[in-house]
């Protein structure tokens, strides 16, 4: 009988070393399957993050040009305003010679 007890008892305890083993392999298999789900959420993550900076770098170029086409525009403006100022003057200028030789002679 005690045969027959210390055979019950090695086949308990390799049934336990069995059945820790498998349990390690699954707790394994469940820790890389997690770590594989984290890597992929994180790629996505980023992906998301890259399309949103560069949504708004888009944004912000598109921003940027049409400010400078703002003040191209306006400097435009400025430039022709002068333009003309200096025109007028440059005609009082001439008049104001032209009158100066007619009405006053070579002196």
């Amino acid at each position: 009988m005690s045969v027959e007890l210390l055979n019950e008892i090695q086949k308990a305890e390799a049934e336990a070393e069995r059945l820790h083993a498998e349990a390690v392999r699954q707790a394994r298999d469940e820790i890389k399957a997690v770590e594989e789900a984290i890597s992929m959420e994180n790629r996505q993550t980023a992906a998301e993050i890259r399309d949103a900076a560069q949504k708004v770098i888009a944004e912000a170029g598109e921003q940027t040009r049409a400010e400078i086409r703002a003040l191209e525009a306006d400097r435009s403006a400025q430039r022709e305003a002068v333009k003309q100022a200096a025109e007028q003057k440059v005609q009082a200028v001439g008049q104001a010679i032209f009158e100066r030789i007619v009405l006053h002679g070579n002196r």
